[in-house]
């Protein structure tokens, strides 16, 4: 019971992550990085005539503000995910600590993260591994969110 509501809860969480990002990438400065990135796309991969040179030089003043921009993007976005996942961790702990049980019971033990009961026969995993598998779990749809796509 406490593992369906912990994953719920994550769910929940990932859902508002969805939400969030996707507010985010109305934005004017998410379009603004979009249509660098297009502008930027257009770039000659390899430079071999003197048309290639041309447009790389149009470009090049625009690659610096390109980065800068991604990495303000990048680091807002996991912003939000660290937000999120430390939310997920503190209704983990509160779920745990209003049900009084810190660990859950398992007959199917995950490798590195759960430890075996020799009295009960059964292996014991912590609750915030279970937030952590949740969160890998939905993780597809976290990085499908965040990725820039060309179009």
């Amino acid at each position: 019971m406490l593992t369906i509501l912990i994953v719920a809860c994550i769910l929940l969480l990932t859902l508002i992550y969805v939400v969030v990002v996707r507010a985010l990438k109305k934005t004017r400065f998410y379009i603004q990085v979009r249509a660098l990135q297009q502008q930027l796309a257009r770039a000659p991969q390899d430079i071999r005539s003197k048309r290639d040179i041309r447009k790389y030089r149009k470009l090049k003043p625009y690659i610096k503000y390109f980065r800068r921009k991604t990495l303000v993007l990048t680091l807002v976005q996991s912003a939000v995910f660290l937000v999120i996942y430390t939310g997920g961790l503190l209704i983990a702990w509160f779920v745990s600590s209003t049900t009084g049980s810190f660990y859950v019971i398992s007959p199917i033990g995950i490798p590195f993260l759960s430890g075996f009961s020799r009295d009960l026969e059964y292996f014991i995993i912590p609750t915030h591994v279970i937030v952590l598998v949740a969160f890998v779990g939905v993780f597809y749809l976290i990085t499908r969110e965040v990725k820039l796509k060309i179009e």
